[in-house]
């Protein structure tokens, strides 16, 4: 069985219109046209930055070139200053050469000077000090060829006093002269110490203690009769203790006392 045919069916779907701010297409073309104003601004500013940091690098380059110049003179004037220091150095080393060897010509001086003045000293003291000696050994109360009694005088020939004058003397009969003073310390005589002045004078007294035998054999050449012995005294500069030693013998055909012997010297 045959359906009858059924005519095509027209569907008509009346839409109303829409407003124009519900366009999707219109909004997103705005939203282009932001992006791109965006973009464009976005691009106007990075270029902004750009020259900005050009600039700054520019500045930058020019600061460091400055720095690196001023550098390089703050080295060159270190480098300056190191040869001055060096230079300076080098002066000073010399200056304190020059010092030191004027210091050292100082001392030299000064020692020379302290010398002097001590060789002044010593040369006044030499001068100006007291010396003792023996003026004369003469007998005393002689009645026959040999005397047994004798005096001695001493005489300050110096500028100023002796003080403390000793004479110390021994009158003896040997066989051989005294070499020392010192060799017969034990044995001596004396008087009591006394101060001397210039060009003055003193005289002690002394005899021969012994048999009369032995001045026999002085007359026979034999023996010899000797006086020796030492003059004691100080000076008016020191405390030092001066001493004149003296050792003389009795001549028979001359009839006098002459010095004989080491044992004569003056300190």
């Amino acid at each position: 069985m045959q359906l009858p045919t059924v005519p095509p069916i027209h569907v008509t779907v009346v839409s109303p219109e829409r407003p124009w701010y519900a366009d999707w297409n219109l909004w997103v073309s705005i939203g282009t046209l932001i992006v791109a104003a965006m973009t464009g601004w976005y691009a106007y500013e990075t270029r902004k930055l750009r020259k900005g940091s050009d600039k700054a690098m520019a500045d930058l380059s020019k600061h460091a070139e400055h720095a690196a110049t001023a550098s390089k003179e703050s080295a060159e004037a270190a480098k300056a200053s190191a040869g001055a220091l060096g230079i300076q150095a080098q002066n000073t080393v010399k200056a304190l050469e020059v010092a030191e060897r004027n210091a050292t010509a100082a001392e030299k001086s000064a020692n020379t000077a302290s010398e002097s003045i001590t060789l002044a000293k010593d040369s006044m003291r030499v001068s100006l000090r007291a010396y003792v000696t023996v003026e004369a050994i003469l007998p005393v109360n002689q009645s026959g060829q040999i005397p047994s009694e004798i005096g001695i005088t001493v005489i300050n020939t110096g500028q100023t006093p002796a003080r403390h004058l000793e004479v110390l003397y021994r009158v003896v009969v040997l066989e051989e002269v005294p070499e020392s003073f010192s060799l017969y310390a034990d044995q001596y005589r004396t008087w009591m110490a006394t101060d001397v002045g210039k060009d003055q004078r003193r005289t002690v007294f002394g005899r021969f203690f012994g048999r009369d035998e032995l001045l026999a054999k002085v007359q026979e050449i034999s023996m010899k009769l000797i006086v020796h012995g030492g003059i004691r005294y100080n000076d008016m500069f020191s405390d030092e203790q001066r001493m004149t030693e003296f050792c003389f013998v009795w001549d028979v055909r001359l009839q006098a006392f002459f010095p004989i012997g080491p044992a004569n010297n003056l300190n």
